[in-house]
């Protein structure tokens, strides 16, 4: 069995490292001793874990990800304890698996994005996938990557790559209705999330600037207030694939490279100067 985990943070508020060739890594101490536990036990099924949340209601962690032996089936897992998980399978979504999903304390659910279709799931295992339509139109251009639910704005937001109209920072009200709120074109964005503690929303990624191929290196970190409105703040020479709030700063993880370079990683205390 081969498991990969990518961008799997803030279990109970712990941010997890990425591992290759590891498997589902629940902490002890925050941060400090971990265990790998076998999410399949007794199968040769190669699986990439993609993303992850904590439902309070639930009590229980979900991670999403797929298995790619032979076709490419989405996976879904959910845990009480980090230790014993229940699988099922998801809904294909029109890029086949599912890139990231968040858990909504206000609409008491599940979303999962994977470029230009979400699904819901109430319980972590049963879900129901959707094609996004962005102001009741279904979108052709815009890929969505990633998404976050701030409950200080009581909005969902999904961030992306669209390099057609540079449209790729979507919010939606309830997670059925989409709309626009701009982004910046060229920039393949691959993280986003809510500091409730800062009043602030950090997306990262990929800047590749006049339409140069993804993965030059640029990094591009965009912070707002509202969700609305967006300010570059830092080039660094790396993709940030990963943002997150770990005690009082906000960290930014990624690399130049994915296949051969170590992890780079940014901090900031206030989202405005990152080092």
């Amino acid at each position: 069995m081969s498991v990969k985990i990518k961008g799997l943070t803030n279990l109970k508020n712990v941010i997890i490292k990425s591992l290759a060739g590891g498997s589902v890594v629940p902490p002890v101490d925050p941060g400090t001793d971990w265990y790998s536990v076998d999410t399949y036990t007794g199968t040769s099924m190669s699986t990439e874990w993609r993303s992850s949340c904590w439902s309070p209601l639930l009590n229980k962690f979900l991670i999403i990800g797929y298995s790619n032996i032979d076709n490419i089936i989405p996976l879904c897992a959910v845990s009480s304890d980090g230790f014993n998980w229940d699988i099922a399978q998801m809904p294909p979504s029109d890029s086949t698996f599912w890139y990231d999903v968040c858990w909504s304390p206000t609409q008491n659910q599940f979303l999962a994005v994977g470029s230009k279709s979400y699904a819901v799931s109430t319980n972590g295992l049963d879900w129901t996938a959707f094609p996004i339509t962005i102001d009741n139109v279904v979108t052709n251009t815009a890929s969505m990557q990633a998404v976050t639910y701030s409950e200080d704005l009581a909005k969902y937001f999904a961030v992306g790559y669209d390099d057609t109209n540079g449209k790729n920072i979507l919010s939606s009200l309830n997670g059925n209705t989409w709309h626009w709120e701009g982004g910046a074109k060229y920039v393949d964005f691959r993280s986003v999330m809510w500091d409730s503690n800062k009043g602030l929303m950090v997306a990262g990624g990929d800047n590749f600037a006049g339409g140069i191929v993804p993965g030059d290196g640029t990094v591009a970190i965009f912070t707002s207030v509202d969700g609305t409105f967006w300010e570059a703040k830092s080039s660094a020479g790396f993709a940030v694939n990963e943002c997150s709030a770990v005690f009082t700063n906000l960290v930014a993880v990624g690399n130049t490279d994915t296949q051969t370079t170590p992890m780079n990683v940014l901090v900031s205390t206030d989202g405005m100067i990152w080092d």
